[in-house]
């Protein structure tokens, strides 16, 4: 199919197709001249795959240019997934202020140099300049580090210089050397704390336990085959967070309609309907 053919299959605009061929983020057409290219549905799937990515997943260009990167990689082992699947979607995140034990070696994620280019005047497949997508995203953009995992052994837990650390301490959960997930636990703990939300042992056990059961379902839904594995746990990451935090929210709403419901003797007041 065309370009035209294949705006109008994804209802994505032909400006913004181009854009994610400058980025990228989807493979080139096959030429038929020298100004025209056609497309087929693993087009189609990868524009769709790139729309859900950014819109529903809230990410953006440089982090889903990751994302496919991984896919169209050859099949890392199966213990690799997660830490390619993190890698890909913590590699923005800040470095962290206080170094721990060296990170694990066997789902090791590698480096990588990404340098998020802007929009070019230059023509595309189709032979006409880029125009500006209606993601908006077209422009210059900076270029960043996206600093993987060095390959070490594994550490044992130790104990930390702060709440996050120490608490992940006493819980018995690993952290690494240069942790993106620690230093973003650390980050959003000291938030909380600022904004009064106090962060004690009880409620993070309960929280971890919680999400013991939801990472446990994750890595046991992990399918056999290398390519549909790749999909499910990058792809599946990104997608699943959102799900995740709508069932808290209605979880939330439940529990307090029913706990309602039995303080009015059965009578549920119309203001929790709503």
């Amino acid at each position: 199919m065309r370009i035209s053919a294949l705006s109008a299959r994804t209802e994505v605009p032909i400006g913004t197709i181009k854009f994610y061929l400058r980025e990228g983020l989807l493979a080139p057409g096959r030429q038929t001249s020298r100004t025209t290219a056609e497309y087929d549905e693993s087009h189609v799937e990868r524009i769709r795959l790139v729309r859900a990515l950014t819109d529903a997943g809230g990410l953006g260009i440089a982090a889903v240019r990751r994302i496919v990167e991984v896919l169209d990689a050859p099949g890392p082992a199966r213990l690799d997934l997660l830490a390619t699947a993190q890698h890909a979607l913590l590699a923005d995140e800040p470095a962290p202020s206080v170094a721990t034990a060296p990170i694990v070696s066997s789902v090791s994620a590698g480096k990588g140099v990404d340098a998020a280019q802007g929009a070019d005047a230059g023509q595309g497949p189709d032979g006409s300049e880029g125009t500006q997508g209606a993601d908006g995203s077209e422009g210059a953009q900076g270029a960043e580090d996206a600093q993987g995992a060095d390959d070490s052994e594994v550490s044992e837990p130790v104990d930390g210089t702060s709440p996050a650390r120490e608490w992940l301490s006493r819980r018995g959960w690993r952290t690494y050397g240069d942790d993106l997930l620690v230093a973003r636990l650390e980050r959003v703990w000291a938030a909380c704390e600022a904004a009064g939300i106090q962060l004690d042992d009880e409620l993070m056990d309960g929280y971890a336990e919680a999400l013991e059961q939801v990472a446990r379902l994750d890595v046991d839904t992990v399918p056999e085959d290398p390519d549909e594995a790749v999909r499910r746990v990058v792809v599946g990451t990104v997608m699943l967070e959102p799900v995740l935090l709508t069932l808290r929210l209605l979880a939330q709403r439940e529990l307090s309609v029913r706990r309602a419901e039995t303080v009015d003797g059965g009578r549920l007041r119309t203001d929790l309907r709503r």
